[in-house]
């Protein structure tokens, strides 16, 4: 039997626009036994990586490691624990950390006994986010495909590569969330208000001010927060001022019932977040609230969405606190425009629906 390693770090989001590539990798090899290496998270705002891809099978076991972690016997009884398994195959998919970081982790990966390390980053192009059209990035689910290359070749068009294997029983129970005797037959709005990066928070008083510019014309609409525990108390605030069904499910539903819930909803509204992308995934439309920290496209949604990017004069700076302007990026977004989008989406699905009944 084949052994391959998969290292890929991050959370929620990492997770969803990798999964094209977990995909791909398990019908090359079906009956090899893939082992996901990632870190361990320490955040009560993150997912797990398991979280997600348990029930697709796509990966037969995960390692969590400690991210960062300079304790040496730790490191030296993961390294051994990865030698022990004969691993004939790596397969590199974290982010680009410039070219020192490439040589380290393969190097690891090397010591760790892999015979055939894949996708490391080394050429000048692929340490760098690469701009691939006129103010456009290349997109992470795309460069994760273009690393692997040599090893498999994917289709990010193919439905298939997204799917996250939804069991009857995690549909069933968003079906029974949404659909119980207070809010009978039911449309839904989801969204999420929080947010891992100051800098990505498009901040309370505009979502309050977002609930209720749309509450007086769509309140036959249920409106649904998702997110983690630390999210709960916000939410709460948002779904006060809602005059429609509200449910607050913060903290309260894992990562893949999550992903049942918003396959049932009419449209997901929040921040550049790992359930924004869990939207995507499941092919909800998302109006998606961008900060420029990150470079335009290399961490839009799949699928086709309502995008608000500001691209100022200091995008793609890579911060989590701005210090320096304000937030500006994000906070030029206005509630107006969201609304809009939202509106529209809200009217489009609406039509449909009769036309479909018709």
């Amino acid at each position: 039997m084949k052994k391959i390693l998969i290292y890929r770090l991050g959370s929620l989001g990492d997770t969803l626009l990798a999964l094209p590539c977990f995909h791909a990798i398990r019908a090359k090899f079906p009956k090899a036994h893939i082992c996901l290496l990632t870190n361990l998270q320490t955040s009560n705002k993150t997912a797990r990586m398991i979280d997600i891809l348990d029930q697709i099978g796509v990966v037969d076991e995960v390692l969590e490691y400690p991210l960062g972690s300079r304790n040496v016997s730790a490191m030296f009884s993961l390294t051994c624990d990865l030698r022990r398994r004969n691993l004939d195959m790596a397969v590199h998919l974290a982010a680009p950390r410039g070219w020192k970081a490439s040589i380290r982790d393969f190097a690891f990966l090397k010591l760790a006994g892999a015979k055939k390390v894949v996708g490391v980053p080394f050429a000048t192009q692929d340490l760098y986010s690469r701009e691939v059209g006129e103010g456009i990035w290349e997109w992470e689910a795309e460069r994760l495909i273009r690393r692997i290359q040599p090893l498999v070749s994917v289709d990010l068009l193919d439905p298939v590569v997204w799917d996250l294997g939804l069991t009857i029983e995690e549909e069933s129970e968003a079906a029974r969330l949404l659909a119980r005797k207070e809010f009978p037959e039911r449309r839904w709005i989801v969204a999420s208000v929080g947010t891992k990066s100051d800098v990505k928070d498009w901040t309370q008083s505009n979502w309050l001010a977002l609930v209720k510019s749309l509450r007086a014309d769509f309140s036959e609409i249920g409106w649904a927060m998702i997110g983690s525990k630390a999210d709960f108390e916000r939410s709460e605030y948002c779904l006060a001022e809602w005059l429609g069904p509200r449910l607050n499910l913060c903290g309260r539903i894992a990562p893949r019932i999550s992903a049942a819930v918003l396959k049932q909803a009419e449209l997901f509204v929040g921040h550049d977040s790992g359930p924004m992308h869990l939207a995507a995934v499941v092919e909800t439309p998302c109006v998606a609230i961008f900060a420029a920290r990150n470079f335009p496209g290399q961490w839009f949604p799949r699928g086709r969405n309502q995008i608000f990017y500001r691209r100022t004069e200091c995008f793609g700076c890579g911060l989590e606190t701005c210090v320096d302007h304000g937030k500006k990026c994000i906070l030029e977004i206005t509630v107006p425009e969201v609304k809009s989008a939202i509106q529209r989406i809200l009217q489009e699905k609406g039509s449909a629906a009769i036309m479909d009944q018709g």
